[in-house]
Order: structure tokens, then sequence, then C-alpha cells
């Protein structure tokens, strides 16, 4: 009985709310938002409330309006009711509902929702039928409704728009009030000589990245889009030391937020990897005897089943008896992919066209186990040294070093299964290893290299044996 008393005295602060809608009304949103933009937040908030509220009136059912009109009803005199019905018991309370059900909703019967009373309309609005309901449902009908539905479904639209585009205008403030275009005096004074705080100049850089991303809100009336590309031109080449042309190309390349992660990743140092020597050993036992010797290492990933990231070492990697034994070599391990995109098989014909200095050709050689043949070239003689000396320390015993121009390489042997090319690079994503790469590289050598580059492609091409079998054949990835 008190369980079901409190459920009925729950009830009545959501009736009384959904009788007052329409008749207390404040000033609107917009208004309030001419008055006071800082209620942004809490008008959002309340407008949230008000569609929920919307959505369960219409998805109201007539238990939850019998059950509300009832609460409405029985709770609506000041203290005279509870105590009555705590005297008259849990039947007598029923009894009282069935009463009172008939007189405020129309329903003749609790259990049939939807048998009406005579003399009762069934447009009433949530079983509230004061005066001011009760006139509006006399002069409309359903169709007039739904339009008044639709009308106010409009009107929120409208006004949520509105509270969208105010918000957007409140952050573009908020990022206007951080970054303003530099004066022209400032500017004098930079190209003079005049040089900011590294954090100062990065926080322009992050404003005017910000301005540009959104530029139609963010602009400085008469300024133009590039006027600001300029100057995040020049701060970019300042802060991170490279040239104006470099940069003008990163600058088209690449959207300003990725450019920025793509600078500071190229300033990082790269961990040093190692790569298994897998005709000599394996990668589990290497990586205990190098434990031993001091040194903290881990596997490169699963995608790769041979690499070794080294966090730290005691020991000079290039001089540990495992090194000279040739149970490793130091390799990048971007180095690896294109040997594992190659897929070389074994007894197959393979021709590495840039092979110097011989990571690559040996990772090729311990794939194909030592079967078939390994041509490894390189156009530069003093490279070949290097390659040749490598190729012994790791134990390949099926490649032939030579030395040609790989671009008229197909007249002097052709017919491979598989041709791997590691092409000269501009070599402009190699920053972290040398620094100098950001003032040297201009127009013309990108030019003279891309070149080279396609000459190359196209040599390794005709290289290749069209009616081979096997080279058709992808293989396993190692």
């Amino acid at each position: 009985y008190n369980e079901y008393k409190s459920y009925l005295s729950s009830t009545m602060g959501r009736l009384k709310d959904r009788a007052l809608i329409g008749k207390e009304k404040g000033p609107g949103r917009k208004s309030k938002r001419q008055a006071d933009p800082v209620h942004l937040v809490e008008e959002e908030v309340k407008a949230k409330k008000r569609k929920k509220q919307k959505k369960a009136k219409k998805d109201e059912t007539p238990e939850t309006i019998v059950t509300t009109a009832v609460a409405e009803t029985s709770d609506g005199e000041e203290g005279d009711e509870p105590v009555e019905l705590e005297q008259k018991g849990l039947e007598e309370l029923n009894s009282l509902q069935e009463t009172l059900l008939s007189k405020t909703t129309g329903f003749s019967d609790n259990k049939s929702w939807l048998k009406v009373a005579d003399g009762q309309d069934d447009d009433d609005d949530l079983g509230v039928m004061d005066d001011e309901f009760a006139e509006s449902d006399q002069d409309d009908d359903d169709e007039g409704f739904g339009n008044a539905e639709e009308e106010d479904d409009n009107n929120d639209e409208v006004e949520d728009a509105e509270m969208e585009e105010d918000e957007r205008k409140e952050v573009a403030e908020k990022h206007t009030q951080r970054f303003a275009f530099p004066s022209e005096v400032d500017l004098e004074e930079e190209k003079s000589g005049k040089l900011l705080a590294p954090s100062e100049l990065l926080e322009r850089i992050r404003g005017n990245i910000a301005t540009i991303a959104n530029f139609k809100l963010l602009r400085e009336p008469g300024r133009k889009r590039k006027e600001y590309r300029a100057l995040l031109r020049s701060d970019l080449c300042q802060y991170y030391e490279y040239n104006e042309y470099l940069m003008t190309q990163l600058m088209d390349m690449f959207p300003y937020g990725e450019l920025l992660e793509l600078l500071d990743a190229q300033e990082s140092k790269r961990p040093v990897t190692i790569r298994t020597n897998s005709l000599k050993t394996r990668r589990r036992d290497l990586a205990q005897t190098l434990i031993n010797r001091g040194v903290n290492l881990d596997p490169i990933g699963k995608w790769s089943k041979v690499g070794l990231v080294v966090y730290n070492t005691s020991v000079p990697l290039g001089a540990t008896p495992e090194y000279l034994a040739g149970h490793y070599m130091l390799q990048g391990a971007s180095s690896f992919v294109p040997v594992m995109a190659l897929a070389p098989q074994q007894d197959e014909r393979v021709l590495d066209m840039c092979a110097a200095p011989g990571g690559k050709s040996a990772y090729t050689a311990a794939l194909m186990k030592n079967t078939g043949m390994l041509v490894s070239n390189d156009a530069s003689k003093e490279r070949t040294k290097a390659l040749t000396a490598n190729l012994h320390r790791l134990g390949v015993s099926n490649a032939i070093v030579c030395n040609y121009d790989g671009t008229a390489f197909p007249k002097i042997m052709g017919n491979f299964d598989r041709v791997l090319l590691d092409a000269p690079c501009s070599g402009s994503g190699v920053v972290s290893k040398d620094p100098s790469v950001k003032q040297s590289k201009d127009e013309l050598q990108i030019l003279q290299i891309s070149e080279v580059q396609k000459k190359l492609l196209l040599s390794a091409i005709d290289s290749c044996d069209h009616t081979s079998k096997s080279g058709d054949n992808p293989g396993p990835i190692s």
C-alpha cells in the first residue's frame, strides 16, 4: 500500500508540468541568447530535455495517461486525501481510483483503456481537461493538431541551427583571441633579423593553422588566405629549419594538421633495428646471446619474423662476435618491406638492380635459402666493395656481384623471374639521419632524381621474363 501511494505521489509532478505547457512561457531561446551569450551550454541542456519530454509525450500510452490522471486528482488537495487513503486501506483505494478515473479521463473501465465513456471526447490531451485545453480541443481536429506539431518541430530545428551557429561564432572568437595576424611593423622587424622564441613561434603556427582551417569565421577583415599561407610557410621554415622550396612542396602535399605531425616525426630519432640472418641462426638464439652481452631489445613486431629493435646497449653492435660472424645485419625496418613484397622463391632467377650495401640482397638470398641465382648489381664501383664484403660475411653463396648502369642492364642480361628495384631517392625522408637534407635539396635535384627513377623502372620491367611461371606466384611473406 505504501509503495503504491509513493508511486501515485511521484507521478503528480510530471502531470502538473505537462498541464502547464503553453500556459507560462518565459523568454524564448533566441531572446535569451541576445540578452546573455554565456548561457549557451545551459540552454543546450534545456533544449535536449525538452526534446526528451516531447518524445515521451508522443509515445505515452493510455495506461500512463490513466495513472498520471489518477495521481493528479488524488493528490490535488493538501493533506486530506492521503490521510483518508491510509485509513481506508488498499481495497477502498482501488475503488477510489475507479471513481476518479471516470471523472478525470472519461474512461469507464481501468481494464479496457481504449473504451471511452459516453459523452466524453477522445481528443483530450494527456487526460487533462482544464479550461484552456478544453477550449483548444473544441476548435482543433486531429489534422490541425498534427500541423501544429510539425510547425513546432520546424521551429525547434531552426532554433537548434541558430544555437549551433552561435556556438561556432563563440569558438571563432576564442581562436581569434589566441591568434592575431602580426602587423606590418612586426613582419619587417622579423625580416631584418628579429627572432621569436620557439614557444611563441609554435603557438603562432598552431593559431595560423586553426585560422586557415576555418578561414571564413576566423580571419581578420581584409586579410587574404595567401597572406596566412605565406606567414605559415615562413614560420615553419624558421621553426623546423627547412628551405622554402622543400617546405612549399610539403605544404602542397599534406593537410596542415598532418604536416605538423610529419615534421615532428622527422625530428625524432629512429630506433636501431637489426635483421637476423636466418642462414646462420635463429632470432630467439640471437636475442638471448645479445641480451647476455647487455643489449636491451625486443622483437620488432608481429609483421616480421627476423627483425629486432634495440633500445640501448652496453656494447657496440657493429663489433660483436655475432656481427662479425654474420648472425645479423644492421638494417632499417623499412628496408625489410621491399623484400617481403618481392617474396622471392627457391630456385628462381632474381635481380637486385641497386643492391649496395647488400642488406636487401642478403635478405633475398636468405628467403631463397641460397638456391637459384641472385644477381646483385650497383652502378657505383666503390659501393660494390661493401656489397661484396657483407654478402661474404652473411654467408650468401648464390649471388653474383656486378657493376653496371641499371638503365642499360636489359642489354646485358634479362629473363629474371623477379626484379627488386630500390631506386635512388631524393633523401627528403631521412631527416632524422641527416638533418642537412632540410637545407640542401632544391627543385633541380628533385627533377633529376625523378628522371633517373623513371628510367630505372622501365629498365627493371624490361629485365623481367613475362613468361615466367614462378614469377606469377607471390609466395609466402617471411
